[in-house]
């Protein structure tokens, strides 16, 4: 996104100054800004970039009627989601303290969170504990839960949604394709959806409309699991699937992990939606809290480095006259 189209660098937006941007994409901005009282907090603003620029200053400007009319449409969804969220109060789910129109586009104001989205730590982090992956899709599986009494389906479920704080705690960030149930416009569209990351049914030549629910879910829930484990983006479905990459990390994982943990993949990403309509999240949550995590060790690897580093230790306290 070029410069211009960002809000700048102080400029004042309703009670917020804008300090910087935190992140973009196709169809939103977040920003860094502060409050009256200094405090920080995050600004997701509607931005179709594709639809619109940004005229002198900081009103939207539309190329053609048909842009405008197609971004209106788009508001319309950003205002649902947004009231989606205000619906939903649970400690792994961003709260949304604020929203506003300005400019001609609308504002979500949430608090500015510390920490890192899911996909990044899959990246960063190389040898997470089956104890950690259990504390932080636990949190998430309990988000999807709750959304779910409320008559919620979210529809993109990914690392790359949800965030994880300082202390490992998760919490589900965007709901821009979330939706409620039997909703008599929405549920005969197909869902937008990810990659790898999303169940059969959500694929366009799949897309029927009581294909799609909580199940389509539970499919979401399953592969960031395998995600968390293998530390890789799953394959999309169907193909996903029919080449048995779950069993396959089943087989693999063994002593690394529990074979309920493992197991789990599998369960919630049959291929099959009528399969996994029978799935109980509640008790899959309770066997979560069961399943007791494996002491996993150094691989040679990790002992191999570990030793070197505090032989280099050591042989710089002896020689300090080499030490850079």
């Amino acid at each position: 996104m070029a410069n211009n189209l960002v809000l700048p660098k102080g400029f004042k937006l309703n009670e917020y100054v804008i300090s910087k941007k935190l992140s973009s994409g196709g169809f939103s901005v977040v920003y860094l800004a502060y409050d009256k009282h200094g405090q920080p907090v995050a600004i997701k603003e509607f931005f179709p970039n594709h639809l619109h620029l940004r005229s002198k200053g900081t009103r939207i400007d539309f190329i053609n009627m048909r842009e405008k009319h197609r971004f209106q449409e788009g508001l319309k969804g950003f205002k649902d989601e947004t009231e989606i969220v205000m619906r939903l109060k649970h400690r792994n789910i961003i709260e949304i303290i604020n929203f506003f129109e300005m400019n001609g586009t609308a504002y979500i104001v949430m608090p500015y969170e510390y920490g890192m989205t899911l996909s990044r730590y899959i990246s960063n982090e190389k040898n997470a504990t089956e104890g950690e992956i259990i504390s932080i899709i636990e949190g998430i599986f309990q988000a999807v839960q709750m959304f779910h009494e409320n008559n919620i389906i979210h529809l993109d479920l990914k690392p790359g949604n949800i965030w994880l704080r300082p202390n490992k705690e998760a919490l589900i960030l965007d709901f821009g394709t979330a939706r409620i149930i039997d909703d008599p416009v929405k549920s005969k569209q197909p869902p937008m959806h990810t990659p790898g990351y999303a169940a059969p049914e959500q694929h366009r030549e799949l897309f029927q409309p009581q294909r799609v629910g909580v199940w389509t879910d539970y499919y979401g829930l399953g592969t960031t699991l395998y995600a968390l484990i293998e530390r890789e983006t799953p394959k999309p479905s169907p193909q996903f699937l029919l080449n048995n990459n779950c069993i396959t990390m089943v087989d693999e994982r063994k002593g690394q992990f529990s074979e309920k943990l493992l197991s789990l993949v599998e369960y919630l990403t049959q291929p099959d939606w009528d399969k996994r309509k029978k799935i109980n999240l509640k008790e899959v949550i309770n066997q979560l809290k069961k399943i007791k995590p494996i002491q996993q060790t150094e691989n040679f690897t990790d002992v191999f480095y570990r030793k070197m580093n505090i032989a280099e230790n050591v042989f710089f306290e002896q020689h300090p006259e080499y030490k850079k």
